[in-house]
This record gives structure tokens, sequence and C-alpha cells, in this order.
């Protein structure tokens, strides 16, 4: 069968090549593959899958900590935090380093218009590796520092994810007919093997010394410097490069998957209740009356990240340009809203704990701080927002990040009222309208 479908593609390329060899754009797209009958939606799809990929990924982290709670095995949870730090600080550590591995990826897409077979197997090498990442972080989560394979397995991915990287700007550099007309590849190679000589220096320190563990990527901190001294004499500055529209709906539509999953997540819970329940009987009524605490953290989560996502929509509604900055602060915004599942289980199993509300309204005050970055940023820099948008006023997202700062020390000093804190929410209008009298 292999080899059938290899001679069938053999003839069909002998045939394109006696069509006209003189109508090829250039020697180098010649071997790359590229094709005037490749269409843009051809690589919309191929960029929009990919960033679907990594959206499942990165919110997928959160189902560890989402498992450790419904093991039931902590007493409270301090002691639950405490027997599992390895499983948290592997998702915030993993979270940073596929979100960075995805803001890589962007920018060397943009400004391609076009994708060859050679881009698009490079694409599914770093694919794989990240979907491949959160199973190593759960894994280094549960051994620690003790065994060191497993750390050379999370920075082996790091590496290799990196060099698919690196092999895609190779194929954008080497045939210019995959980029837009006037665009230049945006991100350096010396970046890029500068990474991956750091990851690789971090994978022999963590191999050799197993107790470092996840420290040796604080290594990664010397790659800026390391560039800079590369690049110090040389004439001219960091080039200025061109961001395009499709750059931004690209944040968007990524944003857009990070929260579709998370709320969906919010489920899974829920799911995990239908054999106890058909084994157990009772139907519905049964289901509500021993874990109404999970519907009701369900519902309320899932109207939390609801009423959240309406504001970041607004926001960048009002967007029409973005930079590194505004990407690290949607990031940012998406590890709060990842993270939202946790604090659920967390509040379903200890409805009634100081620190379980401190958490659950503590994450709700980090999704609104990062709202308020983002606007903040937006505010200061009007050439990134559309033309025609106006002035963007902080008010309306600094008086319910101010509420929520409000409800989460009152929550900590009167713990007895619990959630209904959140109620405080409900003076906005009248703030608002206080505050517009002035």
């Amino acid at each position: 069968m292999i080899r059938f479908m290899g001679l069938t593609s053999l003839a069909a390329a002998r045939s394109e090549a006696g069509q006209g060899r003189a109508a090829r754009p250039s020697s180098v797209g010649a071997m790359t593959g590229t094709s005037d009958a490749r269409t843009e939606r051809g690589l919309d799809r191929l960029v929009n899958f990919s960033d679907a990929v990594v959206a499942i990924a990165i919110t997928f982290l959160v189902l560890p900590l989402v498992d450790v709670v419904e093991e039931g095995r902590a007493a409270d949870l301090g002691s639950l935090l405490t027997g599992h730090y390895g499983t948290l600080s592997a998702f915030f550590i993993t979270f940073a380093v596929i979100g960075r591995l995805w803001a890589v990826h962007h920018s060397v897409f943009e400004g391609v218009a076009r994708y060859s077979p050679a881009l698009v197997v490079a694409n599914f090498v770093w694919l794989a590796a990240v979907v491949l990442l959160p199973f190593a972080a759960n894994l280094i989560s549960n051994v620690l520092d003790t065994d060191g394979s497993v750390i050379a397995l999370y920075i082996g991915t790091m590496i290799a994810a990196s060099a698919a990287t690196l092999a895609m700007q190779l194929i954008v550099r080497r045939d210019p007919d995959l980029l837009a007309p006037g665009a230049e590849p945006r991100r350096s190679l010396s970046r890029s093997l500068i990474v991956i000589s750091v990851l690789l220096a971090a994978l022999v320190l963590a191999v050799a010394v197993p107790a470092v563990n996840m420290f040796a990527l604080l290594l990664l901190l010397l790659s800026g410097p390391i560039e800079r001294l590369v690049h110090r004499g040389r004439p001219g500055g960091r080039a200025a490069h061109r961001r395009t529209e499709r750059g931004l709906d690209r944040l968007v539509n990524f944003s857009d998957a990070t929260a579709a999953i998370a709320i969906t997540v919010l489920v899974l819970p829920l799911v995990q209740l239908a054999p106890e329940v058909a084994r157990e009987g009772g139907g519905v009524p049964a289901l509500l009356a021993e874990h109404l605490d999970s519907v009701l953290a369900f519902a309320l989560s899932f109207a939390v990240i609801a009423v959240f996502w309406i504001p970041h929509h607004r926001v960048f509604e009002i967007a029409g340009d973005y930079d590194g900055a505004l990407v690290w602060l949607d990031l940012l915004w998406l590890a709060a809203l990842a993270f939202f599942p946790f604090s659920t289980s967390a509040l379903a199993l200890f409805p009634d704990s100081r620190a379980t509300i401190g958490l659950y309204i503590g994450t709700m005050a980090a999704m609104s701080g990062a709202l308020v970055l983002i606007e903040l940023r937006l505010s200061r820099h009007p050439e990134l927002r559309r033309p025609g948008a106006g002035p963007l006023p902080l008010a309306p997202a600094l008086l319910p990040f101010a509420l929520l700062l409000v409800a989460l020390a009152l929550a900590l000093l009167v713990p007895s009222v619990g959630l209904w804190w959140l109620l405080l929410l409900l003076l906005q209008r009248p703030v608002r309208a206080l505050l517009a009298r002035r």
C-alpha cells in the first residue's frame, strides 16, 4: 500500500514537473512544495488547528489538581496544597512554558501568508511536544526530585518544541514565497539557537544533579543577556516588525478557545458522579441531596467565567493592534481562568472553609486584575486601539476589581458569611452613579 502511494505520488510529481517548470516562483519554493493552489483558508486552518490544540493542552494542566480534590483524602485545603505542592507548581510553571512556546509560534507565523508540506510537518512535531508537556508536568509533580530521567523528559520535550520552532523558521527563511509581500521573518535564528543551547545546559544540570529539579529552567533567564552580548556592537537596533490583523485574531481566538475549554472542564466533577448515582440509585433527587455543593459550585463558576468573558470581549472589540506586553497580560488572564476549575472543585469539597473561600474569590480577583492591566495597556497606548475607538475609561474595570478585593478581605476576616460577600459586586451600578455626580 505504501509502495503504491509512493509510485502514485511520484507519477503526479513528474506530471506537474512536465507541465511547466518555468512557472515555478522559485527553486526553493519548489523544493518546499509551495503551490498557488494552496489558499488562505488552508493557512488559517493550520493556524487555528494549532491554537486549538495548544488551548486544550494548556487548559488540561488543571486536571491533575481537580483530580487531587476529587480524591477527597485531605482534611482541609491547607493540607491538600501542602501534600500536592508539586502538582500546583507544575501547573503554573508549565502554563508559563506553553504560553511562551505559543507566543513564539505566534511570532513565527506573523507575516506568513502561505504554507508548505515541510512547514506542516514541522508544525505537527511542535504540536506533539506541546501535547506531551502536560504528561511530563504531571509526572514530574509526582516524583519530584527522586528521578533525574523525569526532569530530563520535561526539558527534552521543551528542546523538541524549540527545535521544531527553529525548523519552521528555517523553512520560512529558505522559501520567501511563504511570506506575505514586504514581510520579513520576525524572530531571529540566533535567539532560538541560544534558547536551545541554554535548555541543553539545563538538561545536563538536571540529569547530573536531580535535586535541582525544575530550578534548572532558571537558566533560561540568561538567554536574554546572552543574546544582547552576541549582538553587542552590531549596527542598528531591533527591527520594527509588522503586526497583522491575523495576529490579533489569533490572540482573540486562542483566548476564546481556552475560555471555552475551561468553562467545559467545570462539568467534569459532575460527570464523574454519574456512575455513583446510577450505582446507589435515587436519581436526580439523590444527586441534589448528596452533592448539592458540587452542583451549586458548577453553576456559580459557569456564571463567573461568563461574566468575566464579557468584559474581555468588550475590551478586545476596542483593540486594533497588539504588542508583546498585551499578549503576556492576556496569558495572565488565561492562567487565572484555567486555574478556576481547581478553585471550583475545592469550593465544592470544603464549602465552609476560610481558605477555600479566599482561594475562590482570590482567583476571581486575579482575573479581574488581569483585565485591569489589559485595559490599562490599551489606555496608555492609543496606537493599539482601533481607529475611532476613542479613549478607554478604566473605571468600569477598576470598580469590580476593588469590590472583589474588599470581598476577599471581608471573607478572610468574617468567613461565616462565606461567598455571600460576592453580593458586594451588586454595588457597581450605585457606585458608578455616585461617582458620576461628582
